[in-house]
């Protein structure tokens, strides 16, 4: 079993998560015990994000579903599932909406609204190749950083749809499908990594 991928809602927050095949773990990092152990994809997860306040998480998975759990209690239930046509390998929830962006093998983004389970924004193949990290920018619930195969970081604006700055150079490339990138803290620098 490989691990892939750790998140944290943030420094104050009481949860992490790890997940590897098709199930996700989430633990109490004050106690170190398990206290979830989530199932229901049929295969691999390849993401997973706590939303702020730690009491929901969403999955996504290589059978082309998007889950969102609830873990407020010590029973979880899944409360919504969100399909789409391409493999999720990324996704991020913004604080200021609740909204979840996600980026796919297809070269797309897509945005859901977690409380009717619609997608809200459709960008099919913005990136090349896939898309490997997506971020909301802090503090504005409406732009988005996106890191992609073709080697290229572009924030884009959900409300327009449109490609706001596009960054690349030549002795940087993405390699991996799991390539992140992120929006420093107050959102004025972007970083990447190429691995």
């Amino acid at each position: 079993m490989w691990l892939h991928h750790v998140s944290f809602v943030n420094c104050n927050s009481t949860h992490y998560l790890s997940h590897s095949l098709a199930f996700i773990r989430v633990w109490n990092q004050q106690t170190k015990r398990m206290i979830h152990q989530l199932a229901g994809h049929s295969q691999k997860i390849t993401c997973a994000r706590l939303f702020p306040g730690g009491k929901s998480v969403i999955t996504g998975s290589a059978d082309r579903s998007m889950r969102l759990w609830d873990i407020s209690r010590h029973i979880y239930t899944q409360t919504i599932i969100l399909r789409h046509s391409s493999t999720t390998n990324c996704s991020d929830v913004s604080s200021e909406t609740q909204s979840v962006v996600s980026g796919h093998l297809d070269g797309g983004i897509r945005c859901w609204d977690v409380r009717s389970g619609d997608r809200v924004l459709d960008m099919p193949s913005l990136h090349e190749g896939g898309v490997t990290s997506v971020q909301w920018k802090p503090g504005n619930g409406h732009e988005i950083l996106t890191n992609g195969r073709d080697s290229t970081l572009k924030i884009v604006d959900a409300r327009t749809k449109a490609v706001i700055k596009a960054f690349n150079d030549s002795a940087f490339r993405t390699l991996t499908n799991h390539a992140s990138s992120s929006f420093s803290p107050d959102g004025a620098y972007i970083s990447a990594g190429s691995g």
